[in-house]
């Protein structure tokens, strides 16, 4: 056990050069973990303490730790006790805390390096400069947007983990700005968030199978984004094209959509107004009062990808306003 403590030396931050430091292992008994420190004594004697800060420039040992916590570490042989395993699993947590900050590092760093011109690159740190025109990111000075938007509608898709608010986790989120009357549309960011495989694999089946089938698992295992730093892309954009107005969020099913957000990006979900403009709703009466009409509507191909749903949700209300919701005398 000497050689796994000795990988789990303890790492700390000179605050004054910016530099990791080596500092050696102080004795200790059992397991404390609390804040970002996890302690832990093997059958040795020996303590190992792992420091588990924010981001900064310990994230690449703190990567290195993750990789022995799995037991690449230990000789050949050696067999772990209970109170062990309780001791690295432990660690894991706290290392599983800090991915989160290391993975809004990385994604910072893939967006600076990302081209301009493409609305799904993750563009940040510009601020006021970033506006977005056309459908395409681009630099400008003015934060007013070129267009305005009246009574604008918010479209917002998420691909999740499962329905259950409390337990699943978001994996994928798209933006799409229209006017109200659905003539002028922006497409904004199209990020995939990454989640644990734990995460993963504690998805049901229909989740396992259409988010296999269409990449999107894969994805989200390679993503280096973050639900933070996703949130803050989106409600960038979002706050420089809808001008004074309180935007409706909008899309099929959409206060599933609306609880997710309110639970994982709450400062995205405040941007809303309560109201919302449920596209599933508007079918649901048109079945009912229009079915020869709503047949009519367009068909879905149902991809399940967050930028293809919004794109479909705003073509059938495009039909529901065109064909349905409009003057004539035998709806009159």
């Amino acid at each position: 056990m000497d050689s796994l403590f000795n990988a789990f030396s303890v790492l700390e931050l000179d605050a004054e050069d910016d530099q990791l430091q080596p500092a050696s292992a102080s004795a200790a008994s059992g397991l404390d973990v609390s804040g970002s420190t996890a302690t832990a004594t093997a059958t040795s004697g020996r303590s190992g303490e792992l420091f588990c800060p924010g981001p900064g420039p310990i994230a690449t040992q703190v990567a290195r730790s993750l990789t022995m916590v799995g037991g690449d570490v230990l000789p050949e042989g050696v067999v772990l006790e209970n109170h062990e395993k309780s001791v690295l699993m432990a660690m894991k947590t706290e290392l599983l805390e800090v991915k989160e900050h290391i993975n809004c590092l990385l994604s910072k760093v893939d967006s600076c390096l990302g081209s301009l011109g493409k609305s799904e690159e993750k563009i940040i740190g510009l601020d006021d400069k970033l506006l977005v025109e056309n459908g395409k990111w681009c630099l400008s000075n003015p934060v007013t947007p070129s267009i305005e938007y009246k009574l604008p509608l918010v479209w917002i898709d998420l691909e999740m983990t499962g329905l259950n608010v409390e337990v699943d986790r978001i994996l994928e989120i798209a933006c799409i700005i229209t006017d109200g009357k659905l003539t002028k549309t922006l497409e904004g960011p199209d990020l995939v968030i990454h989640q644990s495989k734990e995460n993963l694999d504690r998805m049901g089946e229909w989740c396992q199978n259409h988010h296999a089938a269409s990449g999107l698992t894969k994805k989200v295992l390679h993503s280096t984004t973050c639900e933070k730093e996703a949130e803050k892309q989106v409600m960038e954009f979002v706050k420089r094209n809808v001008g004074t107005y309180t935007p409706l969020l909008a899309g099929n099913s959409i206060y599933v959509d609306f609880l997710f957000l309110k639970k994982y990006m709450p400062d995205l979900a405040a941007l809303f107004s309560h109201v919302l403009v449920d596209v599933s709703s508007v079918k649901a009466l048109c079945m009912r009062w229009y079915p020869r009409d709503q047949k009519k509507a367009p068909s879905k191909e149902n991809k399940h990808r967050a930028m293809d749903d919004i794109r479909e949700s705003i073509m059938e209300l495009k039909y529901y306003k065109e064909n349905i919701f409009k003057a004539s005398k035998s709806r009159k």
